[in-house]
């Protein structure tokens, strides 16, 4: 499925959504997001919103998770050529936090789910 999110509270309401039926479904086998992200000069914070932060890169971004609530995330450098944007062939480096803030709901309900 395709997800466009107006504002921070449906992106927020969608992965909620997500975790309710990952945790309802035995047959949630897992799941994987492809998503742009865009790279964000920390000038101006905290005292600006991230989304008013000046934009100084993008990039995609493949996360998978497992009915175990592992996680896997991949970044992926978006370059400009004199064709026009492409993807890196150059991986970023892995998401050292852990879990993304979005998915955190799913995690927690894949782990919380009964074992068959």
């Amino acid at each position: 499925m395709q997800v466009r999110f107006d504002d921070p509270s449906d992106k927020y309401v969608f992965w909620q959504g997500v975790a309710r039926e990952a945790q309802a479904d035995p047959t949630f086998g897992g799941l994987i997001s492809i998503s742009e992200i865009w790279h964000r000069s920390l000038e101006g914070h905290p005292v600006k919103p991230i989304s008013e932060l000046a934009i100084v890169g993008e990039g995609l971004q493949v996360v998978g998770a497992d009915r175990t609530g592992a996680v896997f995330v991949q970044s992926f450098e978006v370059e400009e050529t004199p064709q026009g944007k492409r993807i890196s062939a150059q991986k970023s480096a892995s998401c050292p936090l852990g879990v993304p803030n979005f998915l955190f709901p799913v995690v927690v309900a894949c782990k919380a789910r009964p074992r068959t």
